[in-house]
């Protein structure tokens, strides 16, 4: 199925993008990107190969186009010859990042290195790459110090933190992301430094030290890896930039050149707080998600702590409801940020753990919001429902309708809080729970949601 979303970005003309829908798969909810060669003591900088978009569905149908949001750790290629045409510009996103406050989390005992600070937003502007503002700023990170001896595993993954940027490449997008894991995690021998070096040796090419740091390259599909050992921690790095040479720019690789000798030197700075991200007018009041969903609501839930590390998205712009002969439920603008929290498991590489994801989709006003309330949760509204017509809940959370709508096989928990409308889902082992389950489990997980929002 083809589907298409209608993009705004501050004070510039909207575009549409195209794409097509796939089948959702569990990993969009373990964060942004698996460690390289089994390495649990690792940073990744990775060119992104471009492959088939697979979106998590909450779609709706207008004047014969299914608009779908797009949510996916997958890499979206648009479809061909019946594209619109997409304006050539550079708008300024409405997402805003800038340096973190306050005390630095620990993992065992250790400074965690966040890795939006090693690979910072303004370092793609800085480089003239164009973030693509139908996507979101993808992070992985340890919210607070860790109570045990050793890195949290749980269902979002095992890399420590992880900063992952979408790169407009055209009519495609490519990847600039870091992903840093350090020890306690390399207390494994299969996982060891012994192996990583026997990859690397078979596959990349070593540079020289850079302050004691051992680097090494690998052409991959559509770009660069780069691998980065040190005492601290065990890296691999990758680098999506467009691969054409483009007017008044450097070529693509004096730009991955460029970005890796950053990286580098970033590496050596001390870590400091976490990044925080915010956004511009109009929605300059939209909320951390994380700081609404806190640790103390995961406790609520299931009587113990969450692993102290969160999995965030952040939509780089605004995308657009067109509904043009509708005036009950008005055109609308809105974005997408979502706050991941699991339980932590005393074994390696385990997903039988528990976890659960709130996304909060933040339009302009109230108003615009309820035609996402419409779209979620009225059976009467007229779009394609793989997973099946919502199921309605008595009992009242927020401003309007509640409901439990299963998207490809996930049940949420749907409801609206002033301009914002919220979706909770339970991340269970063994597979999704049923919706009567996820009501039971998420209702009162809702209510102090909606407190919060109220507030």
């Amino acid at each position: 199925m083809r589907s298409c979303v209608r993009v705004t970005l501050g004070d510039h003309p909207s575009a549409w993008r195209c794409l097509e829908l796939g089948d959702q798969v569990g990993r969009f909810l373990r964060g942004d990107r698996q460690v390289r060669f089994g390495c649990v003591a690792c940073i990744v900088v990775t060119v992104a190969a471009v492959v088939t978009v697979v979106v998590g569905y909450r779609g709706w149908h207008v004047a014969g186009t299914a608009f779908a949001e797009i949510s996916s750790d997958t890499l979206p290629t648009l479809p061909g010859s019946d594209r619109p045409a997409v304006p050539s510009m550079k708008p300024v996103p409405l997402l805003v990042q800038s340096a973190g406050s306050g005390p630095v989390p620990t993992i065992g005992g250790e400074p965690a290195i966040d890795a939006c600070t090693v690979l910072p937003m303004s370092l793609l502007t800085e480089f003239g790459l164009e973030l693509d503002s139908t996507q979101s700023v993808r992070t992985s990170r340890m919210e607070r110090p860790g109570t045990g001896s050793r890195a949290p595993i749980d269902f979002l993954g095992a890399q420590g933190s992880s900063c992952a940027y979408p790169v407009r490449d055209g009519t495609q997008i490519r990847w600039l992301d870091v992903t840093i894991a350090q020890p306690p995690f390399n207390d494994d021998p299969s996982h060891g430094r012994e192996r990583i070096m026997n990859a690397l040796a078979r596959d990349a090419r070593r540079l020289p030290d850079f302050h004691g740091m051992k680097v090494y390259l690998a052409r991959v599909r559509n770009g660069r890896e780069a691998t980065i050992i040190a005492d601290r921690f065990t890296a691999v790095v990758g680098i999506g930039v467009p691969l054409a040479p483009r007017p008044g720019l450097p070529d693509p690789t004096q730009i991955e050149d460029a970005i890796t000798n950053r990286v580098l030197e970033n590496l050596l700075r001390a870590p400091t707080a976490p990044m925080r991200f915010s956004y511009r007018e109009p929605q300059a009041a939209t909320p951390d998600p994380c700081e609404v969903f806190t640790p103390e609501m995961f406790r609520e839930v299931y009587g113990i702590e969450d692993s102290g590390r969160t999995v965030t998205r952040h939509h780089i712009g605004e995308l657009e409801t067109y509904e043009p002969t509708d005036p009950v439920h008005p055109r609308s603008f809105w974005l997408e940020t979502s706050c991941a929290r699991g339980e932590r498991s005393e074994k390696r590489h385990d997903l039988d753990t528990r976890g659960l994801v709130v996304q909060f989709d933040v339009y302009r006003d109230p108003a615009q919001a309820t035609t996402g309330e419409y779209l979620n949760c009225d059976p009467s509204a007229p779009i394609p429902r793989p997973g099946g017509q919502p199921v309605p809940v008595v009992q009242r959370i927020g401003d309007g309708l509640v409901c439990v709508n299963t998207i490809l096989r996930s049940p949420n928990l749907v409801f609206r809080v002033g301009r914002t409308v919220v979706l909770l889902q339970e991340w269970k082992p063994g597979g999704q729970s049923n919706p009567a389950s996820a009501i039971t489990m998420l209702t009162p997980l809702a209510h102090r949601i909606a407190t919060r929002l109220m507030q």
